[in-house]
């Protein structure tokens, strides 16, 4: 019996033997079957994945020119050198010889070169001397590509307008910031097939989609009308020793922008070296600040419109009133004069101001003050545009009326008020200030684009025709004489406002402005001259006024604009 049992133990072993055998076969054969027939869309999809590489294609970005076809902002190849990690050997070794290259430690490039992957950017957009000394030291595993790199021919020329991007062509401001889903265009891409070391396999999938350009721009700016505003404007906020300025030029018939000016300003190309971000603020646009007696201009209009004064009303104006409390008097020391509603606007009285809003009514002078547009954004093509502010007459105290009369307890921005007077130069019609003239698309299309065309009636065409003449009248006799230009007439108002302190009530520092059109009877340009918180002088006739008379001398001229007065102006 028990030699039966000894006997049939090893046949026992091989039957199992046997079925094990036969149940991994089984299982080897079903495991095939699931791999190379049920999931074989699904292993070959990651196969493929993991050999298929794509690389996208950036687009140029689209050139800007000013209305004249001057580059503003273009875009230029630049050389870009990157690795593979993977067949880059002697890391270290590498990685000393190629960082004083790039300007780079040895530790960072190190760093780099033993990622995980197949792709490290080494230097973006390097110069090509770079290119060249690296191309000289014959390491595999580098590769070296073209890159677009945007550049600004004029360095600073109205860089608060065009703005800048980033190193991957996204814009960050102005009018690249804007603009920037129009100008990038619409990049392409490679797919190449690879090896596990990054290296093309012979006859594996390639595709190629080409990248589709940018769209060009064509801004509403002269290039020569722009420098001109700039230097102009450093040169008064250096004499001055001011804060800050802005110079906005527009023709006030269609709305278009001859020259935005901000200081201080920077250069474009280095704008990574600017340390004070407030640098970057377009003063023009962002700025709010209480316009003082250019708001004289707003309540006077509203009064003519209303029919409760005529330019001939006269006023028996003592040299101090008080309101709600508080004293007010004009910014000369004077007793009490016999003033006409014309000589309240042309010398600029506050009295008188106060006098002439007290007869129209705050909600009136509210209504007005919106209908002018200084409450919200224009709408011009930049980033960052502030609206103005006044509080609801509900809420007004009892000398507001009296104060908002003459440009204190509202703020405005600088294009606000450009586009407000510029309603009065084109005979009672606004038009929304623009700054973009023309868009190309990469096919060489024009792209339909808001004109700045449609207009809007603020006020009538005899009462903007009487504003005028009252405009007129102050640089020729009243507080803008320094803004006469020879050979042509010019209507304007000068504007000497305190500024609010930060943080505290009451006042600190002064605003000046002047802002005026020209020629009287048919005006083609209009300028404002801001001056943020000037020392040595804090009148607008002082500090803003010759600002205005030597851009707009300049800009008449170039814009070929005929004189109107014979003479010379004294």
């Amino acid at each position: 019996m028990g030699e039966k049992t000894r006997k049939g133990r090893p046949k026992d072993r091989l039957n199992f033997l046997f079925y094990f055998l036969l149940i991994c076969f089984f299982a080897l054969v079903y495991r095939l079957v699931v791999i190379q027939v049920l999931q074989r869309a699904t292993f070959t999809k990651q196969a493929l994945a993991q050999r298929l590489k794509d690389y996208e294609l950036s687009a140029d970005r689209g050139t800007i020119y000013d209305r004249n076809g001057v580059t503003l902002a273009l875009s230029t190849d630049m050389d870009t050198v990157s690795a593979n990690p993977y067949q880059i050997k002697k890391k270290m070794k590498v990685a000393k010889e190629i960082a004083p290259i790039l300007d780079e430690s040895p530790r960072s490039i190190y760093k780099k070169l033993t990622k995980k992957t197949g792709f490290v950017y080494l230097g973006r957009k390097i110069a090509k001397d770079k290119t060249d000394r690296l191309k000289k030291l014959n390491i595999e595993g580098l590769w070296f590509s073209k890159e677009s790199k945007r550049l600004y021919p004029g360095a600073d020329l109205a860089a608060h307008i065009i703005g800048f991007v980033d190193i991957d062509n996204k814009g960050l401001s102005g009018i690249e910031l804007y603009f920037d889903k129009l100008l990038k265009g619409k990049p392409g891409w490679v797919r190449q097939e690879q090896d596990q070391l990054g290296r093309p396999i012979p006859g594996g999938e390639n595709k190629y989609i080409p990248a589709t350009n940018g769209h060009e721009l064509v801004l509403t700016i002269d290039k020569e009308i722009q420098y001109k505003a700039q230097l102009e404007l450093n040169n008064a906020i250096e004499e001055y020793q001011a804060k800050s300025g802005s110079v906005i030029v527009m023709d006030p018939r269609s709305g278009e922008i001859y020259a935005l000016a901000s200081a201080p300003n920077f250069d474009l190309n280095k704008f990574s070296q600017v340390k004070d971000s407030a640098v970057f603020t377009d003063h023009a646009i962002s700025d709010r600040y209480e316009p003082g007696s250019t708001m004289k201009v707003i309540t006077g209009s509203a009064a003519l419109e209303a029919n409760i004064f005529t330019p001939e009303s006269s006023f028996i104006l003592p040299g101090e009133i008080r309101v709600g409390g508080w004293p007010i008097h004009d910014s000369h020391e004077r007793g009490t004069e016999t003033f006409t509603f014309k000589s309240i606007i042309t010398h600029s009285s506050n009295i008188g101001a106060a006098t002439i809003a007290k007869k129209l009514g705050k909600w009136p002078l509210y209504s007005y003050i919106k209908k002018f547009g200084l409450l919200r954004p224009t709408g011009i093509e930049l980033p960052g545009e502030s609206q103005g502010y006044v509080p609801n007459p509900k809420n007004w105290s009892a000398s507001s009326l009296a104060t908002i009369s003459f440009g204190q307890g509202i703020s405005v921005t600088p294009i606000g008020v450009a586009s407000a007077l510029a309603a009065i130069a084109n005979g009672g019609v606004s038009v929304k200030p623009r700054i973009v003239r023309q868009i190309i698309s990469a096919t060489g299309k024009n792209v339909k684009i808001d004109s700045g065309k449609s207009k809007k009636r603020i006020i009538s065409a005899k009462t903007a025709a009487m504003m005028t003449n009252i405009l007129a009248a102050a640089v020729t006799e009243g507080t803008g004489k320094s803004a006469q230009v020879k050979g042509y007439s010019v209507a304007g108002k000068t504007g000497t406002a305190q500024k609010p302190s930060v943080g505290k009530s009451g006042y600190s520092g002064y605003i000046s402005s002047f802002a005026g059109f020209t020629p009287v009877k048919n005006p083609q340009l209009l300028i404002l001259v801001v001056i943020d918180e000037p020392k040595k002088a804090i009148y607008g006739s002082v500090v803003a006024g010759p600002v205005f008379s030597k851009v707009a001398d300049f800009a008449l001229h170039r814009l070929k604009i005929l004189p109107d007065q014979p003479g010379e102006v004294n």
